[in-house]
C-alpha cells in the first residue's frame, strides 16, 4: 500500500505541472476576438482576459449610459462578440412633430422605448425610407432619424368601384390620399367629402359623376343635375327633403337606377287631438299659528287630460284612411299643496244691533229674493230649511249649504240672518249669498260686501270654505 501512494504522487505532480503549463500558456497566448463596436465589427489580437481590460487596451471609452455585452467584469473567450454601443441622439419625426432623445439600445422597439414611445399594431417605422421592424438594427447614424406613422385604413369609391386602401397618419387629408393614389377629379367631378376634411378611420371617399336625374313630384317632372351613390344622396344634393311619410321609388338606400328616373309620393298626417281636462285637486295641510282662512299654495297642480287621437292619412292630399284611439286619460293630473290657518280669534264689530262677536269674515257678492221674486214662475214661499222667506233668512249655494246650514250670520245694511237656504250664483262662484224679503218690504241687492260669522263657532265648522 505504501508503494502504491508513493507511486500515486509524482503522477498527480504531473499532471499539476501540465495543467499550469496550459494555462501559462493561455494567458500568454494572444486571442482573437470579434468587437463590434457601434454596430461596426473588427478582429483584435489581445492578451488581456477581462472585457473592461480589453477595451481599456483598445482605447475605447464608457459612460454610464453605453451599453456593453458581455459585463465589464466578464473573462472574455473567442466564443462570442464584445459588443459597445455607445448613447446617441435619436430623432423621431411623427407627422410634422419631431422629438429627440438619448438612447444607447441597439433594437428599433427598444429605442422607441428610451423615447417612451410603445409601438402598437399598425404602426410603422421607417428608417431611411426603409420599412423596419421593431427587433431589427438601424444602421450606424448619429443622429439616428426614425420616422413613425399610425396607418389609416379607409374606403375609396372610384367610378363606382369600391375598394379599401390604407395611408400614413402622414396624410392630412382627403385631398392628400387622393394625391397619394394618383388620382386627379376633373372639373365636373365631387370628391365627398371635401378635399380639406381631416382623415378618420374607416372614412368613406367618393369621386362622383354628375348625374342628369328626373324627377317626378306632386305630378311635376323637371331635371336635376346631381352627384350621389344612393337615391337618398342625390335627393339631398338638389335639396329635395321627404317628410313623415313620404316616399320615394327607388328606395333611399337604393343605388341610382339605371333609367335616371325618381318619383316622389307625397304622403301628409294630420293627429287631432279631442277630449276634455281632468281637474286635479288639492291636499291641504293645517298650520296651527295661521289665522283662520289664511291659505297659501306651496305647490302648483296642474290639470290632466282624457280624450282620443284621431289619426288622417292623406296622399297627394287625398284622405286615405283614418284612425281613431280609444278616449284615455292621456295626461294624469298633477295635484296641488296648500296650508291653511286653523286658529280662531274672536273679533267684535259695531252694528244696529248691538256690537256683535264674529270668528269669521268672508267677502262675498250679495243678491235679494222675494217669495214673488225668486226667478221662476209664480210664487215660493219656503226655503230649503223649511223658513219663510222672509228678512233674516239667506241663501247659499249647495255646496257652503251643505257645511254652513243653521249657522248665524250679519251681514251689514241686512242685519243678523240665519243660512237657511240654497240657491245658485250667476258665474258659479260659491262668494255668493242671496238675501231674504218678503215682497212688501224687499230691498234689490247687486253688490259686494262682507259675511260676518257670528260667535259661537260650530264645533265643527269647516276650515276651509269650497
Amino acid at each position: 500500500m505504501k508503494r502504491q501512494r508513493k507511486r500515486r504522487i509524482p503522477l498527480l505532480i504531473g499532471i499539476g505541472l501540465m495543467l499550469l503549463g496550459a494555462l501559462l500558456f493561455f494567458l500568454n497566448s494572444p486571442r482573437r476576438i470579434l468587437l463590434v463596436v457601434d454596430g461596426k465589427p473588427q478582429r483584435i489580437q489581445t492578451w488581456r482576459i477581462h472585457v473592461r481590460a480589453i477595451l481599456a487596451e483598445n482605447g475605447i471609452s464608457l459612460d454610464e449610459n453605453d451599453q456593453v455585452f458581455p459585463p465589464l467584469d466578464y473573462w472574455m473567450s473567442e466564443t462570442i462578440p464584445l459588443r459597445v454601443t455607445h448613447r446617441r441622439q435619436i430623432a423621431l419625426i411623427e407627422g410634422q412633430n419631431e422629438t429627440r432623445f438619448d438612447s444607447a439600445s441597439r433594437f428599433v422597439g427598444n429605442i422607441l422605448l428610451d423615447g417612451d414611445r410603445k409601438i402598437f399594431p399598425g404602426d410603422v417605422i421607417q428608417w431611411n425610407g426603409i420599412t423596419l421592424s421593431p427587433d431589427q438594427l438601424p444602421l450606424p447614424q448619429d443622429p439616428l432619424i426614425l420616422k413613425m406613422a399610425t396607418l389609416r385604413s379607409l374606403e375609396i369609391s372610384l367610378n363606382g368601384e369600391l375598394r379599401q386602401v390604407t395611408v400614413s397618419d402622414s396624410t392630412q387629408n382627403v385631398a392628400g390620399v387622393l394625391s397619394t393614389l394618383g388620382v386627379q377629379p376633373s372639373p365636373d367631378q365631387r370628391v365627398v367629402p371635401e378635399p380639406n376634411t381631416p382623415l378618420t378611420e374607416g372614412m368613406l371617399i367618393s369621386v362622383l359623376d354628375p348625374i342628369e336625374l328626373t324627377v317626378i313630384d306632386r305630378e311635376q317632372q323637371y331635371q336635376k343635375t346631381a352627384y350621389g351613390a344612393t337615391m337618398g344622396e342625390v335627393l339631398a344634393d338638389i335639396g329635395i327633403s321627404l317628410n313623415g311619410f313620404d316616399s320615394v321609388n327607388p328606395p333611399e338606400t337604393a343605388p341610382i337606377p339605371a333609367n335616371r328616373t325618381v318619383a316622389i309620393q307625397r304622403q301628409r298626417v294630420m293627429i287631432t287631438l279631442s277630449g276634455e281636462p281632468v281637474p286635479f285637486q288639492t291636499s291641504w295641510q293645517p298650520d296651527p299659528e295661521r289665522l283662520l282662512d289664511d291659505t297659501e299654495i306651496v305647490q302648483a297642480g296642474s290639470n290632466g287630460f282624457s280624450g282620443s287621437v284621431k289619426v288622417d292619412f292623406y296622399e297627394e292630399d287625398a284622405l286615405q284612411r283614418s284612425i281613431t284611439g280609444d278616449q284615455k286619460q292621456l295626461a294624469a293630473p298633477q295635484d296641488a299643496q296648500g296650508i291653511y290657518g286653523s286658529k280662531t280669534e274672536l273679533k267684535t264689530i259695531d252694528t244696529p244691533q248691538g256690537t256683535l262677536q264674529y270668528y269669521r269674515a268672508i267677502p262675498v257678492y250679495a243678491t235679494s229674493y222675494s217669495p214673488c221674486r225668486s226667478g221662476v214662475a209664480g210664487c215660493i214661499n219656503g226655503t230649503a230649511s223649511g223658513r219663510k222667506v222672509e228678512q233674516g233668512v239667506i241663501a247659499v249655494t249647495g255646496s257652503w249649504y251643505g257645511l254652513l246650514a243653521g249657522s248665524s250670520v250679519y251681514v251689514p245694511d241686512y242685519g243678523v240672518a240665519v243660512i237657511g237656504d240654497t240657491g245658485r250664483s250667476a258665474n258659479g262662484s260659491n262668494r255668493w249669498i242671496d238675501l231674504a224679503y218678503n215682497d212688501e218690504e224687499f230691498v234689490p241687492w247687486s253688490r259686494n260686501t262682507v259675511l260676518y260669522f257670528l260667535a259661537p263657532a260650530p264645533a265643527n265648522f269647516p276650515m276651509i270654505l269650497p
